[in-house]
């Protein structure tokens, strides 16, 4: 018991004699692991106890100080063992805080998703009445006029086939394209089953419009099997679901504000905060009917 309680100080006893040879020389010193166990021993030669301590006991000590939350030591490029200083645990200490800043960021910002499409989703309290589900369309409408869309049409009401938003867009090649739009205010997954529903009515909207094309636009996620079934059986109608709306939301300035927050490590992190301002306009919209 006396050489494990004797052992157990292994760690700090290593660090001031290394300290102090340092001080001597006036430089820092890198020692591999058999050549400190046998300055350790020289060291303590009149203490029975550590100068018998077994080199496996020694080498498991410094290792799990090295590993612990609080090093004494780290190991060089070449494995040697090196006192830690003062300034890598400065910077230690701030890598801890900025990891734990990016933690905070990254949790305030899917609240604010959350928010955000609550928000949205408290302008249509029901799915049925004439305005049902307008708080994302007009969303929708807004989004892609800022994405640089023309002839952007709300169309969803009561009777609308399917058919939510028509907007206008020229490719890169000079062809303008008819788009039909269909939003779904939807917490759920989007189900094999009910995608198989969604394409029909909306291939059926296609069909009768030449030069067109269909975007399926939810709230909720899509699953991987419905993506599959889309992609298969319709290569004119795109999907975006909720996480991919919220980033267009936000990279547009649609109902979310941005800011760049710049950290320590040169590093820089997006914080989204919820427009306000926006909402009451889009408040004021919906009941209006526009």
């Amino acid at each position: 018991m006396s050489r494990i309680r004797k052992w157990d100080n292994l760690p700090q006893e290593v660090y001031e004699f290394l300290k102090e040879e340092e001080n001597r020389e006036g430089r820092p010193i890198e020692l591999g692991f058999k050549d400190l166990w046998r300055k350790y021993k020289n060291k303590y030669s009149d203490d029975e106890d550590k100068k018998n301590i077994p080199y496996v006991s020694f080498y498991v000590k410094i290792i799990k100080n090295i590993e612990s939350s609080n090093p004494l030591f780290r190991r060089s490029e070449n494995g040697r063992i090196i006192l830690r200083t003062l300034e890598e645990d400065s910077n230690s200490d701030m890598m801890g805080i900025i990891d734990s800043l990016k933690k905070a960021i990254r949790k305030y910002n899917q609240e604010t998703r959350k928010v955000f499409f609550e928000k949205i989703r408290d302008l249509s309290p029901t799915n049925r009445g004439p305005n049902a589900g307008q708080g994302l369309e007009i969303t929708i409408k807004s989004i892609l006029e800022s994405l640089g869309f023309e002839n952007v049409e709300h169309t969803g009401q009561v009777g609308d086939n399917g058919v939510d938003v028509k907007a206008e867009r020229t490719d890169e090649f000079g062809n303008k394209w008819k788009y039909l739009i269909q939003a779904k205010m939807w917490t759920i997954r989007i189900s094999a089953a009910e995608m198989k529903r969604i394409d029909r009515d909306l291939y059926y909207n296609l069909g009768n419009l030449s030069g067109s094309r269909g975007l399926i636009i939810t709230t909720g996620n899509v699953s991987e099997k419905a993506r599959m079934i889309n992609e298969k059986d319709n290569n004119n109608i795109s999907i975006i679901d909720g996480e991919q709306l919220f980033k267009l939301c936000a990279d547009n300035n649609v109902g979310i504000k941005t800011q760049n927050v710049e950290l320590n490590d040169s590093s820089t992190i997006e914080l989204y905060t919820i427009d306000n301002d926006w909402f009451e306009a889009l408040q004021e919209t919906v009941a209006n009917g526009e």
